[in-house]
């Protein structure tokens, strides 16, 4: 008969971490309220093109199911674009891009129209840039879509924890 032995550290650990106050944001019952919160933002047009690209990837992790017919909150974004050229080759031709993007948000709970949570995403997206125009719109396009994903799950990370403080709705 061989006897499963666990070392003291790791019993230790196991305790230690049991009683640290972890919670899932979306597990089922209690915290479980959160998606169903989520499911009850509104999400303001964002303008531009990346702002739309943003907008859809927020709708994907909050709003899946679409839009709510009786929203709780809504949710405004103003996004702000910086390109900066951070390879220079000799005869100045610019090589490689960061775009950083910044996002600032706005949560207002509409029963009250008071703003109840606001904050900033940022990311920065590097691309590089060749001779070729539809390469270089190419890289463009997909560095604003790696942004928008990274921002959107900034921004759903934060509206998660707040709901799940609030205690759901």
């Amino acid at each position: 008969m061989s006897r499963l032995r666990i070392p003291p550290a790791l019993a230790l650990a196991a305790l230690l971490l049991a009683g640290c106050g972890f919670q899932p944001l979306y597990r089922s019952g209690g915290a479980g309220q959160v998606p169903e919160a989520l499911g009850k933002v509104s999400i303001a047009p964002i303008p531009d093109r990346m702002g739309r690209e943003l907008r859809n990837e927020l709708l994907s992790r909050i709003n899946p199911g679409g839009s709510p017919n009786e929203p709780s909150h809504r949710l405004s974004v103003e996004l702000h674009e910086e390109q900066q050229g951070i390879l220079v080759e000799r005869d100045n031709f610019v090589s490689r891009v960061n775009l950083r993007i910044r996002a600032k948000f706005v949560l207002v709970d509409l029963a009250s129209e008071k703003p109840v949570l606001e904050g900033q995403a940022r990311t920065v997206a590097a691309y590089n840039v060749t001779s070729a125009q539809y390469a270089n719109l190419v890289a463009e396009t997909d560095a604003k879509r790696r942004a928008a994903l990274v921002v959107a799950e900034q921004i759903t990370d934060r509206l998660a924890a707040y709901f799940s403080r609030k205690g759901g709705a």
